[in-house]
This record gives C-alpha cells, sequence and structure tokens, in this order.
C-alpha cells in the first residue's frame, strides 16, 4: 500500500481554493475510484486524470485499486 499527497488548487467561482489530492494504491481487483466531487464531475475528472499522466508519459497502473 502506499498513500501520496499533492498540494494543488481548485477552482471555486473566480477564487483557485487550496486543496490536498491524496491517491492511494493497494492491491486487489484493479479499480480506478475517485471521491469528494459531483457525480458529473467525478466522470469528467477521471479522464482528464488519465489523460494527464499519459500527456507526462507515466504510465496507469492498471494493476491496482486506486482511490
Amino acid at each position: 500500500m502506499s498513500l501520496s499527497l499533492v498540494q494543488s488548487r481548485g477552482l471555486l467561482g473566480l477564487q483557485a481554493a487550496r486543496v490536498t489530492v491524496e491517491v492511494h494504491l493497494a492491491n486487489g481487483l484493479p479499480s480506478f475510484t475517485l471521491v469528494g466531487l459531483a457525480d458529473q464531475e467525478v466522470k469528467e475528472a477521471r479522464e482528464r486524470v488519465r489523460s494527464a499522466l499519459i500527456t507526462c508519459g507515466l504510465g496507469f497502473p492498471h494493476n491496482k485499486r486506486i482511490t
């Protein structure tokens, strides 16, 4: 198991609120779960995360449980 924390910014109206992004990788059935957002935003964010990793030349861990 591993946990990573990243400081970022999230849009809140015209403000850029400071947020902490936590990513947990664990063994188990492969899955990719996002929490803390409304339903439609989660669907869009999943694709954005996957695209950002590929664009940066990083591999997406398909054999892990990602939360």
